[in-house]
């Protein structure tokens, strides 16, 4: 049954998902909590530092996009109708977050084909980590600089390199937020400066 009322909200003032929330197109304003963190993604970010930048608490924005799924019916066909009205913003939320970062996804690819073709040492990098036949080449290790021959080295003997200090700079991100949150430090997680 598809309820047609609007959201549910506490007396009081409105949850942060419903400030600047456009129920009929599902967008926030620029300048909402949630039209902040979506657009901190958009710009690269990770949701720790996104939420930070909002001024919400990180908890709260994965609490929303956990409940977005809950509200995702399952296979492809469904509209944005399908869901109930108090459900909507958290499902909207969940497919801009998801609409933003592959934004930005798309965006870095197209640079980094871009520096590929004017570098054709980085072209075999960006085909050694696209396609795993590559990776095996030694053609990745044909070099003019040592230390290129040594990046790529590296590469071939641990392709997951790449991937665990992906995985160590999120993590040192999240330490980072969880720091400023519980030091009320929030306008320094944008300087990388000790």
């Amino acid at each position: 049954m598809i309820t047609t009322t609007e959201p549910v909200t506490k007396p009081g003032r409105a949850p942060a998902i419903l400030v600047g929330w456009n129920k009929e197109n599902g967008e926030w304003s620029s300048d909402s909590p949630a039209g902040r963190v979506v657009a901190a993604v958009r710009a690269g970010n990770y949701l720790n530092a996104a939420a930070a930048y909002a001024r919400l608490n990180r908890n709260t924005v994965f609490n929303w996009l956990a409940r977005g799924r809950e509200q995702v019916p399952s296979g492809e066909d469904w509209e944005r109708e399908d869901i109930p009205v108090d459900e909507r913003p958290y499902v909207d939320f969940l497919g801009a977050i998801a609409f933003a970062d592959g934004a930005f996804e798309v965006e870095l690819v197209t640079m980094t084909l871009q520096a590929a073709r004017e570098d054709k040492k980085f072209a075999l990098q960006v085909l050694g980590r696209k396609y795993g036949h590559w990776r095996e080449s030694t053609k990745l290790t044909v070099s003019d600089d040592d230390s290129d021959a040594l990046t790529a080295a590296a590469l071939q003997a641990d392709p997951g390199l790449v991937a665990k200090a992906a995985q160590l700079a999120h993590e040192i991100e999240d330490a980072r937020v969880r720091v400023a949150i519980a030091t009320g430090e929030m306008a320094e997680l944008g300087s990388t400066e000790e």
